[in-house]
């Protein structure tokens, strides 16, 4: 788990403890329960994100290679049909 992550949720828990002491209280053992399914969501957030740049900028490269690929691949073929 992301330390960062796990000290925002104590520091909020702590907090409603100290400035909320009556029913928002009660809704820090939630807050802890819910610190697992929220740290999943925020980590698929930025892998996808981050993932989905770097996908993007290795297709750009990988068709940028291909297209040079086919381009020397024709002026070889029509040196052989010429000759």
């Amino acid at each position: 788990m992301n330390w960062k992550l796990i000290g925002g949720v104590a520091a909020v828990a702590v907090a409603m403890v100290l400035f909320a002491p009556g029913p928002m209280a009660a809704l820090a053992p939630l807050l802890v329960v819910a610190v697992c399914p929220l740290s999943m969501w925020f980590m698929m957030r930025h892998m996808h994100g981050s993932s989905s740049q770097t996908t993007d900028a290795a297709d750009r490269t990988e068709i940028a290679r291909l297209r040079s690929e086919v381009a020397e691949l024709r002026q070889q073929h029509s040196d052989r049909t010429t000759t």
